[in-house]
């Protein structure tokens, strides 16, 4: 299910990843090529949160990388995303203290 990664393979291999993950967009876009244009997405954990990024190039990809910093990251193909272990600690005390909120305001 995991495939390990290093920053390196995320930004050189962003292009397949990419290349895979072609959609079309709405005919109603207004670009000028007549509904073909193409929208690609790479979506990587984000620190401290629960929250997914969703990067639509490589150089998003590399400034999101160089910004936290990332050494390596490993591929959820369950859920299409990448998974940050040096995130983890931030995002497992962000899940805990939401869940706390939670358990005393009710969630929807």
């Amino acid at each position: 299910m995991f495939d390990k990664l290093t920053a390196e393979d995320l930004t050189r291999d962003a292009d397949d990843y990419n290349a895979a993950r072609e959609l079309e967009a709405s005919p109603m876009t207004n670009d000028n090529t007549k509904g073909k244009h193409k929208m690609r997405t790479i979506k990587i954990e984000k620190p401290n949160t629960d929250a997914i990024a969703w990067l639509s190039s490589e150089a998003e990809l590399l400034d999101f990388v160089t910004e936290h910093n990332i050494a390596d990251a490993v591929w959820d193909s369950e859920f299409e995303v990448y998974r940050v272990p040096a995130f983890a600690d931030g995002r497992r005390i962000y899940s805990e203290a939401k869940q706390k909120d939670c358990d005393r305001w009710s969630c929807e």
